[in-house]
Order: C-alpha cells, then structure tokens, then sequence
C-alpha cells in the first residue's frame, strides 16, 4: 500500500527520505514552503514543494490515485507518476479546493472551475467557470458530476 501525506519540516521519517523538488519555476530557494511524504513497502520519498509567487493557501490535499501522487496546494496541481517520477503541473485559474477521486476518475475543483486527469496525470478537460469562490462537489455517477458553485 502507498500512503502519502504532508509533513511537518522536523518530522522525523523525512531524514532518510529520497527528496524531489517540486515547482512551477526555479526559485533557487532551499527550503521548501511545503513537503509531501509518500511511503511504500519501507521506501520514503518526500515531495518538496517550491512557491515562487504570491498565492491564496486556501486548502490543501494530497491523494495517491493508482500509481498518480496527486498534491493540491495554492493554484496548482502537482501530479507525479510514482514509478517513472514524471511530473505534470496544471495552474489553476484559481486556489485549490479538493478532489473527487473514484476507480475512473479524478477531478480537482478549484474557487471557479473543475479539472479532469487522465491516469498518467495529463488533462483530459477543464470546464468553463461554474462558481465564484468555490466548487463542492456532490457526487459522480457515470458520465454526470453534482455539487454547486459558490456564488458569493
């Protein structure tokens, strides 16, 4: 089983971990603003990410999805393909919110839009705005996604 989580800088269990940086430009910065711990039959890798402008820190999230480690934070998405490390990054047109995740998908919601993945972490859509400051999602069944757009 592959667990993933983010982790405090002095968390113990990060010592001995593999690092990878990530970010959407490089920033030269040493210390990371955030990092992910993902560990897998005994083997440790840490995610640290890097934020180079001002962003909205409204959520944050961190999901495996197959072999996809998928990180919401600020207005991007991180996804790295836990075998080969292939890393794709989608900006968002706004903050973070969360995921919706099942067997078939896996769809990121923002403050004013949703976001497809493909299994390798490529985007397979994005919609148009459906909310103002938030989108929750209700559920997925088939082809059809509910939830409400935040308005205010």
């Amino acid at each position: 089983m592959i667990s993933a989580r983010f982790a405090e800088t002095l968390d113990p269990a990060l010592s001995d971990a593999e690092a990878i940086r990530l970010e959407r430009r490089a920033s030269g910065a040493a210390q990371a603003d955030r990092t992910v711990l993902v560990e897998a039959g005994g083997r440790r890798l840490r995610f640290d990410i890097f934020v180079v402008d001002p962003e909205a820190f409204s959520f944050e999230d961190v999901r495996v999805w197959q072999r996809l480690l998928v990180i919401g934070y600020g207005s991007t998405v991180y996804c790295v393909e836990l075998g080969t490390r292939e890393t794709q990054l989608h900006e968002l047109d706004s903050y973070f919110g969360s995921f919706h995740v099942g067997d078939g998908h896996c769809l990121i919601a923002s403050g004013c839009e949703i976001l497809r993945l493909g299994r390798n972490g490529s985007k397979i859509w994005q919609s148009h705005v459906v909310g103002a400051d938030g989108v929750i999602f209700g559920g997925v069944d088939g082809d059809r996604i509910s939830g409400e757009g935040q308005w205010d």
